[in-house]
């Protein structure tokens, strides 16, 4: 997640965007836009992203939250923020936010706005995708764990061994 959101930051950049990134989602957009010395509503730059590519997990923070629950201040959050574009990275969830911001258009003119999103989780279950971005990470390493486990019970007698995954 890291490297896309650094992806995404130096894509903005280099087009003239000024990227913003909403710390741990719409919950954090909804209730911290506004703390004091720092809201979850922040400019990037370069320097802030340069060092992620190689960090697993996400710097900003993530949530399963949906702008549903408080529809009125997140559409309230994107027109004092002037977000005029959403770009998402995550899963089933992040799919289902995009979804309700889609229909929510009709009510709040502030969701009027181009939203992509790019799918994000081990579980690789967002709709109308292939793959996502952790899946292949997360099989390899599972191959990985599963070879070590392997090599351990061969050396061993009359053990059993378990392997459960989730998915």
């Amino acid at each position: 997640m890291n490297a896309s959101t650094r992806a995404a930051v130096a894509y903005c950049l280099t087009r003239g965007h000024t990227p913003v990134a909403l710390h741990n989602g719409f919950p954090g957009l909804c209730r911290h836009h506004d703390d004091q010395p720092q809201g979850s509503v922040r400019e990037m730059s370069w320097l802030d992203v340069q060092g992620w590519v190689s960090r697993g997990g996400s710097e900003i923070g993530c949530n399963r939250a949906l702008p549903s629950d408080d529809m009125p201040k997140t559409a309230w959050c994107f027109e004092k923020y002037k977000i005029d574009a959403l770009f998402i990275v995550g899963g089933f969830e992040a799919f289902t936010a995009v979804s309700e911001l889609r229909k929510a258009r009709t009510e709040y003119p502030a969701f009027r706005i181009p939203i992509a999103l790019l799918p994000a989780t081990i579980s690789n279950n967002v709709p109308g995708t292939e793959y996502s971005i952790g899946s292949d990470t997360c099989l390899n390493a599972l191959v990985d764990y599963c070879d070590a486990i392997k090599q351990s019970a061969s050396a061993s007698r009359r053990r059993c061994f378990v392997v459960e995954t989730q998915g």
